[in-house]
């Protein structure tokens, strides 16, 4: 199999520095975005994809515990594990859809960890008055800046999410701390090559120690007595349902220089024969070691577009309405306006809710609001009025209010929101992915089980309910 026919699971959306790692070393390879981490390590698990990226630490911001965990509890013997790792620079751009001097800037779209990495350059280098609002990714701020098309709006993201939505960065290098960095891991089956005999490898290990004292000292002494070299240690707790008592995980990154396994292997094989010492030991994985200060220099190349990237939600509202309702759309007239009794009505606002869910269940889809059945354009004036806020920015708010309070926000995420204009009217486009885990829908103190089939979104029963899931998510 050639690299083009090879492929690389990345925790997405299209632009996140996780894809930009990706491009950074496997640009020949097919991307195949997912919008969790679990989904990226599922992907390389069941073969849909040969390899997968996923960040497992920050410089400024410590480690991400659950790609740990990910691995370990695969059980004693593992099938996925880590083949290699990237250190990348994450470098934050001030990007804009024209040049525009930073006088200028009213709002700057974002995620919270980017913002809060940059405030110090934001402080010395916007207006005073500057607003933050928070995106659920990077790229997200990117597409927002773009579709909105406003001079003043500009995000912080990856040089990749700039390239990808065609803004212009007015600014370089934003982040306040010049080493800000993630390692990554990549995971798979098999070896990205052979080994070498003349490179330095790394071995990473899962470790579980006994409760009593000295326990720790005495297991890396074990190491430091094989003349092991101990490159990192990372804490977090155990997670099993069966344990009881607190107990943490020890993961241990050592080097094997000239790719020289033997002492690790020494070492590792004291540990687990020391009973009172250690409760387990899981090798993860061995690979070429790579070091912080070899930062790629290359210029990361456009992506292999993702299927679903530009379907349906990057098409024209011209094109989504031209298409018709179906599996994968539906319209709605307003949010939450009754257009007969001329009033507010909560039942429209759960219908359009009821709609989102619906997609999460079933293979993701789009909803416009502000669009007739058949197609006419209503626009969203009538919701406006129904605001405290009444603009693009109050319905915005409200509509991913109501949505995270009825998916939660772990999954509040995968519901994108976007404007169009259409004969002088707005027009919400509501992009949904599908979702990882099954959505409950509250209604009257029952949850429901909505589901997308045909061209409505319907309520399934107990036993339907029960089956779709073990199909859909097994």
């Amino acid at each position: 199999m050639s690299k083009k026919d090879k492929r690389m699971a990345y925790l997405g959306p299209p632009g996140s520095f996780t894809h930009e790692a990706a491009m950074s070393k496997f640009a020949r390879y097919k991307m195949i975005q997912k919008s969790t981490l679990e989904s990226v390590f599922d992907s390389v698990f069941v073969d849909e994809a040969d390899y997968g990226v996923l960040p497992v630490e920050n410089s400024t911001q410590g480690i991400i515990a659950l790609t740990y965990h990910k691995l370990v509890e695969q059980g004693l013997n593992p099938t996925v594990k880590i083949q290699g790792e990237i250190y990348h620079p994450i470098s934050h751009n001030l990007a804009a859809v024209a040049e525009i001097s930073l006088d200028a800037v009213k709002y700057v779209h974002t995620k919270e960890e980017a913002w809060d990495q940059c405030r110090v350059w934001v402080s010395k280098n916007l207006p005073a008055g500057v607003k933050f609002v928070a995106e659920n990714s990077t790229s997200h701020g990117a597409e927002i800046v773009k579709d909105r098309g406003e001079q003043d709006r500009v995000a912080i993201a990856s040089t990749l999410a700039v390239e990808l939505f065609g803004l212009k960065a007015i600014a370089k290098s934003i982040q306040d701390f010049r080493n800000n960095a993630t390692r990554f891991f990549i995971i798979g089956h098999r070896p990205l090559r052979k080994p070498t005999n003349n490179a330095d490898y790394k071995v990473t290990m899962g470790m579980v120690l006994l409760d009593r004292i000295g326990a720790i000292t005495e297991a890396f002494k074990v190491f430091a007595d094989t003349h092991v070299d101990v490159r990192s240690v990372k804490v977090s707790p155990v997670r099993a349902p069966e344990v009881v008592v607190w107990k943490d995980w020890f993961f241990v990154d050592v080097l094997a220089p000239n790719g020289d396994l033997s002492k690790i292997s020494q070492a590792v094989e004291k540990l687990r024969s020391q009973e009172a010492l250690v409760l387990t030991i899981r090798e993860l994985g061995r690979y070429p070691s790579s070091h912080p200060e070899e930062f790629s220099k290359k210029k990361v190349e456009l992506p292999h577009v993702p299927e679903d990237f530009g379907k349906p939600g990057r098409l024209s509202i011209e094109d989504i309405i031209a298409a018709g309702e179906g599996a994968n759309t539906e319209f709605k007239s307003t949010l939450r306006w009754n257009v007969k009794e001329g009033k507010k009505d909560n039942d429209i606002e759960f219908a359009v809710v009821k709609a989102i869910v619906g997609f999460m269940n079933s293979k993701g889809g789009v909803l416009l609001i502000g669009v007739e059945d058949e197609g006419p354009i209503h626009g969203l004036e009538d919701d406006y009025k129904t605001l405290p806020k009444p603009s693009k920015d109050g319905f915005e708010l409200h509509l991913r209010q109501i949505v995270q309070r009825t998916v939660g926000g772990a999954l509040a995420h995968l519901v994108g929101v976007r404007f169009a204009s259409k004969e002088g009217k707005d027009v919400c486009i509501v992009t949904i992915q599908p979702s990882p885990s099954p959505v409950w829908m509250p209604r009257e103190g029952k949850n429901e089980f909505y589901v997308r089939s045909g061209n409505q979104t319907r309520p399934f029963d107990n036993r339907e309910t029960t089956e779709y899931i073990k199909l859909r998510w097994g």
